[in-house]
This record gives C-alpha cells, sequence and structure tokens, in this order.
C-alpha cells in the first residue's frame, strides 16, 4: 500500500506586487521561508492556509504586529467573511479567500 505524503496543517504563500514588475509568488511552511517580506514599494498578500500549526501562527502574529482583535478572528474560522483595518493594515477572514494584507 502506497504511503500518502504528510502535509503540513499550516501552510503560507505570499505573493508581492508592485506596479510595472512581475508578481512574485511563495509559498512556505515558516515564516523563514518568507522573511523578510516588506520590501519598499511593493504590496505582500500572505494567505494562510490552515490554523493547526498554532507556534505558526503565532509567531506570524508577533512579527507583523497583528492587532489582538485579529489574532482572536483568526482561530474562528466559522464566522461571516469580512474586511477590517487594523493598524493601517487591512484583514480579510473568509473560508474561501484567507489571507492577510501588509504593505
Amino acid at each position: 500500500m502506497t504511503e500518502l505524503p504528510v502535509i503540513p496543517a499550516t501552510s503560507l504563500t505570499m505573493y508581492r506586487f508592485a506596479p510595472g514588475k512581475e508578481l512574485e509568488v511563495l509559498e512556505a511552511y515558516s515564516l523563514e521561508e518568507i522573511m523578510p517580506v516588506e520590501r519598499e514599494g511593493w504590496f505582500t498578500w500572505l494567505n494562510v492556509d490552515g490554523v493547526e500549526d498554532v507556534e505558526l501562527i503565532k509567531t506570524m502574529c508577533m512579527a507583523f504586529d497583528i492587532h489582538p482583535l485579529a489574532v482572536e478572528d483568526i482561530y474562528h474560522t466559522k464566522q461571516r467573511p469580512k474586511v477590517e483595518l487594523y493598524n493601517d493594515f487591512p484583514v480579510e477572514h473568509s473560508d474561501s479567500i484567507p489571507g492577510y494584507m501588509m504593505r
């Protein structure tokens, strides 16, 4: 019997874009794989799939100074889709398009 690959419960996909530049996409399972995130003149969308890796989520929230109310929303996945502004960063929550936008 063939064994199925073990897939980490939480994954990150980073999208970077800037006017006149090609879109950059990087898939990762740790913050170290995508750091540093910020780049002058670029916008970054950090998509988070799954919240099972509590340490990764906690580290991400501390690294990006994510507002405590947004952190609470991350763990409460069964809620209405919404976009909120915290500390000048829009945060989007939904089952279909999870993610965190920063600039």
